[in-house]
C-alpha cells in the first residue's frame, strides 16, 4: 500500500536516471519465513557468493527518496530518507540515509563499488544510531515488552559481497560498539537472568541454598550496557559485552553465527554486593551476626562477589538456545563460609591482643 508520488526521468547525457520518490506512506507486506535447518555448530560454513546478476552500477539511478511513513508488515520503522547517485560507472555511493523512528534516528553513508573483473562487487556502510528510549524503538518493530527506556548509540562499520540491495549475510563483515544507560530487561530467559536478585549480605547467606526461579520473574534493572565486537562472514563475536545493574553484572563473551543460526557464548554472572547499610542495620541488633558480615563484605567484596559469579553455557539455535551452568555454586558458598569466618577470628585475634 502506497499513497504519493514517484517520477523518473530516463538517462541524460551522463548516462544516469533519475528517480525521484515522493510518498506519505508505504506498507511493505512482510515475506513468509523461510524454513531454517540448523547446523552443527562445530561444522564449517564457507562463505557464499550472491547469485550472478546482470546488474552494474550503471543500470542505478540517482536517487531521492522520502517516505513519512514507511511500515514493514507490522512494524512500524517511521520516516525514510535517502539520496544516492553514480560516482563513476563502476561506484554508486549512499550520501545520505536517515530514519526517524519516536524511539531512534538512524543514519548512514556507504558505497557500491565494482571493478571490471569484478561486476558484482562489494558494499560498504557506516551506520550510526542515536537511541532516545530502546523500548520504544522496539515497540515499533513490534518486538513488544522486551526493554524499558535505555537511552543509547550504536555505531557499525559493515561489508557484504554484491549491491546494497542483495544484503548477503554469508559474506557480512566488519566491526561494531553499542552502548546505553539505565533500562529494564523484561524479557528474562529462564537460566542466569533469573539468578540475579539485589540483595544485601544478611539476605544473601539466608537464601544461598534456594533455587531463586522467582528472583526478578518481572525483569531486571540495569544501569548500563555495553557491547562491542566483530562480524566475519556472518558469524558475530562478542569480544566484550557487559550489563551492569544495582542486582548483578552480567559479562557476555562467545559467538552469534547467522548463517546457521547457532549460538556458543559463556556468560558470567557476578552478584554485586552493596549491603553495607543493611549489615550496620543488623549488627546494632544482632553483633555476633552483624559484624561478621560487616567484616567479610568489607575485606573480601570483591572476591565474594567473584566466588559467587555463575557461568553459563549458552549454545544452539539462536530462538530456542541451551543453557548451562558450567560452575557448582555450593563449591563456591562453601570457600565464602571459610573466609568469613577467618576474617571474624582475625579480628577478635587483633582485638584480644591489642586489649592485652
Amino acid at each position: 500500500v502506497a499513497a504519493g508520488q514517484i517520477e523518473y526521468q530516463p538517462k541524460a547525457e551522463n548516462g544516469r536516471g533519475f528517480l525521484s520518490v515522493k510518498l506519505n506512506r508505504l506498507n511493505l507486506p512482510e515475506l513468509p519465513a523461510a524454513e531454517d535447518k540448523p547446523q552443527n555448530i562445530t561444522d564449517p560454513v564457507p562463505p557464499q557468493a550472491p547469485e550472478p546478476s546482470t546488474l552494474r552500477v550503471s543500470d542505478l539511478p540517482d536517487i531521492s527518496l522520502v517516505i513519512d511513513e514507511l511500515s514493514w508488515g507490522k512494524r512500524r520503522i517511521g520516516k525514510m530518507e535517502l539520496t544516492a547517485a553514480a560516482d563513476d560507472p563502476l561506484t554508486w555511493r549512499i550520501q545520505n540515509l536517515t530514519i526517524r523512528n519516536p524511539g531512534a534516528t538512524i543514519s548512514a553513508q556507504g558505497a557500491w563499488s565494482t571493478t571490471a573483473l569484478d561486476p558484482v562487487g562489494r558494499t560498504s556502510a557506516s551506520f550510526k544510531a542515536n537511541v532516545i528510549n530502546a523500548g520504544t524503538l522496539l515497540t515499533s518493530l513490534d518486538v513488544k515488552d522486551a526493554v524499558h527506556d535505555a537511552p543509547g548509540n550504536a555505531d557499525f562499520q559493515l561489508s557484504w559481497a554484491g549491491p546494497p540491495g542483495a544484503f548477503n549475510t554469508p559474506t557480512l563483515s566488519g566491526r561494531f560498539h553499542a552502548s546505553a544507560g539505565a533500562g529494564q530487561l523484561l524479557q528474562v530467559e529462564p537460566g542466569a537472568g533469573r539468578l540475579l536478585s539485589l540483595m544485601s549480605m544478611q539476605h544473601l547467606l539466608q537464601r544461598l541454598t534456594l533455587d531463586f526461579r522467582d528472583v526478578l520473574s518481572k525483569g531486571f534493572r540495569f544501569d548500563s550496557f555495553r557491547s562491542e565486537g566483530t562480524i566475519n562472514n556472518g558469524v558475530l563475536h562478542f569480544t566484550k559485552s557487559t550489563v551492569a545493574g544495582s542486582a548483578a553484572t552480567v559479562v557476555i563473551q562467545g559467538d552469534a553465527n547467522f548463517v546457521t543460526n547457532l549460538l556458543d557464548i559463556k556468560a558470567l554472572v557476578l552478584p554485586s554486593l552493596n549491603g553495607e547499610a543493611a549489615s550496620l542495620a543488623v549488627a546494632i541488633a544482632n553483633p555476633a551476626i552483624g559484624i561478621g558480615s560487616l567484616i567479610a563484605q568489607w575485606m573480601f567484596k570483591d572476591q565474594i562477589s567473584s566466588i559467587l559469579s555463575s557461568e553459563y553455557s549458552i549454545a544452539g539455535p539462536i530462538d530456542d538456545p541451551i543453557v548451562k551452568k558450567v560452575e557448582s555454586f555450593g563449591t563456591r558458598v562453601e570457600r565464602l563460609e571459610d573466609r568469613a569466618k577467618e576474617a571474624v577470628k582475625g579480628t577478635v585475634r587483633k582485638q584480644t591482643h591489642e586489649n592485652q
